[in-house]
């Protein structure tokens, strides 16, 4: 599983298989 690291609002960076990536997000991953 990945687990990125990402803020409750904002841009947050998770390991994908060619590397980091940015995704946007609205919500807090649990």
């Amino acid at each position: 599983m990945l687990h990125p690291r990402i803020e409750e609002f904002g841009i947050g960076i998770t390991e994908g298989p060619k590397g980091p990536y940015w995704v946007l997000v609205v919500g807090k991953s649990c």
